[in-house]
């Protein structure tokens, strides 16, 4: 699947707009998901795992960008160790 036209667009306020084009994605796509298992009634039928796999990318992708934002530092910091 291909992903490079999420990482496009200008830049808004606090957020990029390829990240607000992909939050929207991640949250239609869930509740696709969601829709999708409850009309076929178990999480094994072929176009669930299909569309579940096409989530996964779309989270990772999300993920990827958060981490390019971040430090790796910054994003454990606020975990206290016991």
């Amino acid at each position: 699947m291909d992903l490079k036209h999420l990482n496009e667009g200008e830049d808004t306020p606090g957020q990029s707009q390829s990240t607000l084009v992909l939050q929207q994605e991640i949250k239609e796509l869930q509740k696709q998901l969601v829709d999708l298992v409850n009309e076929k009634g178990s999480f094994l039928d072929q176009s669930v795992i299909h569309l579940s796999q096409k989530l996964d990318l779309y989270i990772v992708q999300f993920q990827r960008q958060h981490m390019r934002k971040k430090p790796f530092r910054s994003t454990f910091s606020a975990i206290k160790l016991a």
